[in-house]
């Protein structure tokens, strides 16, 4: 692959931020028990398509390129987990490896009519737990190298570099930070609902989505509080914390397939994004309680 210096930063600050966003909808898509996502393409992988080259032998700067290889690294594992967890997946669900790309189309309908039904029940398997462990940690990894590719392209390009909706995000801080301030709940809903309608993916938008399930959440408005929350596990990345709150929730409607799923991958986050002490002892008390349920 060829490319002049500019179109070579230009598709490195894209790659970079089109894989932290991939990463995180692909570990939402295969964990979460109702359809929220739509990502047509999410099964590409498996057939090795959809990914995105970085052309190394571009970057001279000898820090920088090794920083790409170890982000490059990561991203080809990722792959590899998505391809091997498709194909668990279509042995879970007794369907033949689709071949064309109308019958990827039903393969995903199929999913989708089964996440509807029994939520994603293959999440009880080991299989699966594997997997999802495996995604968590190189979305961690990637988490970690792309800010540090994204600073040392700043130091290096300075000026070149293209501004992704800066103004956007940064209008977004300010309605966020005004409802953080703001006593009126309604009044806050409306200024976070301002703040995602400026993009719906990004910190920003993350942070928004999370501020809006907390709100609905003291309104008594759990429908609107879980969707919020599910918004807020695609709109950036994964937390525990939100996984934490979204069970809580579940588990006060009597939701419990959906409650031991956020649960158990609350308490999954190991290292800094483990679940903070105070919520996995509550975490575990709630497991408790549904163990206890379902036995009884």
């Amino acid at each position: 692959m060829h490319m002049d210096e500019l179109s070579l930063i230009y598709y490195l600050q894209a790659t970079v931020q089109g894989i932290e966003s991939f990463v995180s909808e692909s570990y939402v898509f295969f964990t979460e028990n109702e359809p929220i996502l739509d990502i047509p393409d999410i099964w590409l992988p498996y057939n090795g398509q959809n990914q995105r080259l970085i052309p190394l032998s571009g970057i001279f700067n000898q820090e920088l390129s090794q920083l790409f290889q170890d982000f490059s690294r990561e991203y080809d594992h990722f792959f590899k987990i998505i391809k091997a967890w498709t194909k668990s997946l279509l042995l879970y669900l007794g369907r033949g490896e689709p071949k064309r790309p109308e019958e990827w189309v039903q393969f995903r309908k199929a999913i989708d009519k089964h996440r509807k039904s029994n939520g994603a029940s293959w999440m009880r398997e080991s299989f699966s737990q594997k997997y999802a462990l495996e995604m968590q940690k190189l979305i961690a990894e990637i988490s970690y190298l792309a800010p540090l590719i994204n600073q040392k392209m700043a130091e290096d390009y300075q000026d070149k570099l293209v501004v992704f909706d800066d103004l956007g995000d940064q209008r977004a801080k300010d309605l966020i930070d005004e409802a953080e301030g703001e006593v009126d709940l309604r009044k806050a809903i409306d200024l976070l609902y301002k703040a995602v309608a400026l993009g719906d993916s990004g910190i920003q938008a993350s942070k928004a989505y999370i501020g809006l399930g907390m709100r609905h959440e003291d309104l008594g408005e759990i429908d609107q509080a879980i969707t919020a929350y599910s918004k807020a596990l695609t709109a950036w990345k994964p937390f525990a914390l939100i996984y934490f709150w979204r069970g809580r929730l579940y588990f006060s409607i009597r939701r419990w397939e959906q409650a031991l799923a956020d649960f158990e991958k609350a308490m999954a986050f190991q290292n800094d994004e483990r679940l903070p002490q105070l919520e996995r002892e509550e975490a575990e008390n709630y497991l408790a309680e549904i163990e206890k349920g379902v036995n009884n």
